[in-house]
């Protein structure tokens, strides 16, 4: 192979490796951009939904706050790594580097598991305090004696369990710490009943049982407390009922009135056609009759003739309405207003 032949092939290979290069650079500098931005808004939105205020509560978060590395920073962190890896696997891959995108590969796939894992311990943790925090709210209530050492041996307990649990997640081996738990737990147990043993052997069993009437007596008084809440929030509840009652049928008085004001300046409107208005208002409740310029109603049904309907009608279109008892009979007269 002369001279030639071999720089043709170099440049060759070069040809053919430049657009791979090319676009693997590429996919690195979107990669850096994205990695940033999403970076940024999933450790802002870390911080303004609450979730690092809570975490920073727990005995991880306090740790990592004193280390200066608060929940939004490690968010951003892992997320510009697990873009930035995947960006250089893509580039990787375009290049046709199969070797190192191989292991690229590998991180990609494990990526997930440790996410997933840390998860389960920022949440784990948030529930456990939380829960810590309600139990002794309700033992310190309850007047329980050593309730904050019990509620700090429960709240290791499960912190015991969170982290196994988001290890076993994260594919790493627990089997030894498996193991130590259940030493541990019968170390506990053997530990529990030996004291009691020598707590009742001792004569401490007079104190043990005035302990439980004091916790049955506290048992009893939350219960009735609760009982009484229960019922408070269920007389609020018929209260806003009632409420929401009283305010409908305020407005149907106001609908009401308003509807009555406007019948009323109706019926105080002078009409042009008097006669057909009369009979339209009583109806078969009387009989109207007009002769000389005046009206004569003769009412036939009084209980149900509209008496301050006609009044007001002719009252308020120039005539003066009087009012006489004829042979157990009711009879209007409607003269006009002389002058008017």
């Amino acid at each position: 192979m002369d001279i030639t032949t071999f720089i043709d092939r170099i440049v060759v290979i070069i040809l053919e490796f430049l657009p791979k290069f090319i676009g693997g650079c590429i996919i690195l500098l979107l990669g850096w951009l994205f990695g940033r931005l999403l970076s940024k808004g999933l450790a802002e939105l870390v911080k303004r939904t609450g979730i690092e205020g809570a975490f920073e509560k727990t005995i991880l978060g306090r740790v990592l706050k004193r280390s200066n590395m608060p929940l939004s920073r490690i968010v951003d962190v892992l997320t510009r790594v697990f873009i930035y890896i995947v960006a250089i696997f893509l580039a990787l891959d375009t290049m046709g580097l199969v070797v190192f995108s191989a292991l690229i590969k590998s991180l990609v796939e494990y990526i997930p598991h440790l996410a997933a894992g840390l998860l389960i311990v920022i949440i784990g943790f948030i529930v456990i305090d939380f829960i810590g925090d309600t139990l002794l709210a309700l033992l310190e209530e309850m007047k329980v004696g050593f309730a904050r050492i019990f509620v700090i041996i429960i709240q290791l307990i499960l912190y015991f369990v969170v982290a196994t649990t988001a290890l076993t997640v994260m594919k790493v081996d627990v089997s030894l710490l498996q193991s130590f738990a259940n030493i541990l737990a019968w170390g506990i147990s053997i530990g529990t009943a030996v004291g009691l043993g020598i707590a009742f052997g001792w004569g401490l069993k007079d104190l043990i049982a005035k302990n439980a009437a004091k916790f049955i007596e506290s048992t009893i008084t939350v219960t009735q407390q609760v009982e009484t809440g229960l019922k408070l929030k269920e007389y609020e509840r018929k209260i806003k009922e009632l409420e929401g009652v009283i305010k409908h049928q305020e407005d149907v008085i106001k609908e009401i009135s308003t509807k009555k004001e406007i019948a009323f300046k109706e019926l105080e409107r002078a009409v042009s056609d008097l006669d057909k208005k009369l009979n339209d208002v009583i109806r078969d409740t009387g009989v109207v009759k007009f002769s000389y310029g005046a009206y004569k109603i003769e009412v036939k049904d009084p209980m149900r003739f509209p008496w301050t309907e006609v009044i007001i009608i002719l009252s308020n279109n120039g005539f003066k309405v009087t009012l006489e008892r004829i042979n157990e009979k009711y009879l209007i007269e409607a003269k006009p207003y002389i002058g008017r």
